[in-house]
């Protein structure tokens, strides 16, 4: 999934958007082939993307995060363009 939104505009709660979401570290990681996370540092939301990625490292769930300079377009484009091969790599456990 490649998601513009979600965390932008208060921070991301994922124990109730998610729930158990946290609390399964080992069946997330199983599961997801990537997660992949990217933000820029002039969006709005941008410490809000900051604390996703540390809750997501403190719960142990396996993620890729890219911090890029700029916002929107160019940051999608950058992204898309990181995360589209990894789509087609042989899972990495």
């Amino acid at each position: 999934m490649f998601s513009i939104g979600g965390v932008t505009g208060g921070a991301l709660q994922l124990a109730t958007t998610v729930p158990g979401f946290l609390e399964n570290a080992k069946t997330i990681n199983d599961r997801l082939h990537l997660f992949f996370l990217s933000a820029g540092t002039d969006q709005p939301g941008y410490p809000e993307h900051l604390k996703l990625v540390d809750v997501l490292k403190m719960n142990g769930i396996q993620h890729e995060w890219h911090s890029l300079p700029g916002l929107e377009q160019k940051i999608y484009r950058h992204s898309l363009f990181e995360m589209l091969p990894e789509l087609f790599q042989p899972v990495r456990r």
